[in-house]
């Protein structure tokens, strides 16, 4: 190893409870015990067999040391290296992304400066597009992202890198839907698995390799998309496909430990420099030509007033703030649009929202969004 990590003092931090259900989960059988403070769990199958205690009580002396033998014997068992087996048990409440470049050239663990950050860019761009493709599905997302996914993204984390090839992790912890994405979500009881199970960040996950597939099938069998994809989708994996010939792409999640619900068949897609062409055709076919995409966003004015107003509670991160407005459009109809409005525009937002005045409002609004990106605000006066 290159570095020195204290495996025993990171295993010492797993929650023996969770770390029982992974391995439930995955065939292993628990077995009574007389025992206090030890959970005993054995698999067995096509020959294999292996036993493991669980301490999990912190008062033994040995406790951080027997759950590194734990999570040892069943690294090896799994065929992983102990630091995946670790990462998964340390985050029970988080699907992780694993994007893996197999490459002779960086088998040391290294890439070029350029290319780790166009990685690390197109990996934030991937799973952008993969939350708007579950939040606002549709062919081309345009404008900038809107407060759910921006939250969403918020939450994410980016692991360490393993030696060997150069892999990024995202941990992306369980975060409820639409105004709750800021909200992480624990299994604090049976009845929140559900809530995982269906949140933004399992259809997020899912999309990422059920949309890889979808386009894959397509691609070798000249047929249509099994699973509806958006244009940014297809770019931000074409643009990671982007490398050498002999380069090997592998995308893979690792499902939370303690949510087995909604969790497709498989968990990993490989991909290849030649899809990059394909998925550029895809991602063509899906968007608008020029006129078609001028159209859909000419900007446009509205007047209404502010139903809703978020800002940061504290002066001194008070640099914009997110408004929905109530307004009537051409035919007379109420409608809704969010902005987010710079500190140029901040106390007068305040005041319109205080006082219930009227507000005039410009911008571009994508087709079939409801976010304008507010160019022009301002209060009418009586």
């Amino acid at each position: 190893m290159i570095y020195s990590v204290n495996y025993e003092e990171l295993a010492g931090k797993i929650n023996p409870t969770v770390f029982k259900q992974y391995l439930i989960g995955n065939g292993w059988t628990q077995c009574k015990t007389k025992r206090d403070g030890v959970f005993v769990l054995r698999y067995k199958k096509d020959g294999q067999f292996e036993q493991v205690m669980l301490p999990n009580d912190p008062e033994f002396y040995d406790y951080s040391l027997g759950l590194f033998m734990a999570v040892k014997d069943v690294a090896k068992l799994e065929g992983r290296p102990i630091e995946q087996v670790l990462l998964t048990l340390l985050n029970p409440h988080s699907d992780v992304i694993r994007i893996r470049i197999n490459n002779p050239e960086i088998e040391t663990g290294s890439i070029s400066f350029d290319a780790a950050v166009d990685l690390y860019e197109n990996t934030r761009k991937l799973i952008a597009a993969s939350a708007r493709d579950v939040l606002h599905p549709r062919n081309f997302h345009t404008g900038r992202l809107d407060d759910s996914v921006q939250k969403f993204l918020s939450q994410c984390r980016f692991g360490q890198t393993e030696i060997g090839s150069y892999v990024i992790l995202v941990v992306c912890p369980f975060v409820g839907l639409n105004n709750n994405s800021d909200k992480q979500l624990s299994i604090s009881d049976e009845d929140n698995e559900e809530e995982c199970a269906q949140s933004l960040t399992r259809q997020v996950t899912r999309h990422i390799v059920e949309g890889i597939k979808s386009i894959i099938s397509a691609t070798e069998t000249k047929s249509n998309l099994d699973i509806p994809v958006s244009a940014n989708f297809c770019d931000a994996v074409a643009s990671i496909c982007d490398q050498p010939p002999e380069a090997e792409v592998d995308i893979q999640v690792q499902w939370s430990p303690v949510v087995r619900q909604n969790v497709p068949a498989f968990s990993s897609v490989k991909l290849r420099r030649d899809y990059v062409a394909p998925l550029r055709d895809i991602s063509k076919s899906l968007k608008p030509n020029p006129e078609q995409q001028k159209n859909s966003e000419q900007a446009k004015k509205i007047v209404g007033r502010i139903q809703d107003l978020r800002a940061d509670p504290l002066p001194a991160n008070q640099q914009s703030v997110q408004i929905k407005v109530v307004y009537l459009d051409e035919q007379g109809k109420t409608g809704t649009l969010t902005a987010s409005l710079d500190s140029e525009n901040y106390l007068e937002a305040i005041e319109a929202n205080q006082k219930g005045l009227f507000v005039s409002m410009k911008g571009t609004i994508p087709e079939g969004s409801k976010n304008m990106d507010c160019s022009s605000f301002r209060i009418i006066a009586d």
